[in-house]
């Protein structure tokens, strides 16, 4: 099976202060051998621009989850092929989980 984690999920991944960590964890616990984890770059974008915007006392922390990141994960590039999917997949996502405007901007990434 591949998975793909997102920004959120990374971040609980290398917080071990945040509640989430221990149920993720557990969760990445069942994961076999053949099974194959991955990220996207926007992920990084989000990341990189969380850094931008953090107090400079925490930015060295920041920094480190990157990097970290970046050598823990295989990081799917940007396609411009797929980008032509996204206005669909978002389409699909809001009438299955029939999201409304507020729920919709917390979906966008």
């Amino acid at each position: 099976m591949k998975y793909l984690l997102d920004t959120n999920t990374l971040s609980d991944f290398y917080s071990k202060e945040d509640e989430s960590y221990l149920t993720l964890n557990e969760k990445l616990q069942y994961l076999t051998d053949e099974d194959e984890i991955y990220i996207s770059a926007l992920s990084l974008f989000e990341l990189e621009y969380g850094y931008e915007n953090a107090p400079e006392n925490m930015q060295n922390k920041i920094r480190g989850k990157i990097n970290d990141i970046k050598n823990d994960f295989y990081v799917l590039p940007l396609d411009i092929n797929a980008s032509s999917c996204f206005g669909k997949l978002k389409k699909a996502l809001v009438a299955t989980r029939k999201l409304n405007k507020k729920k919709q901007q917390k979906a966008q990434y």
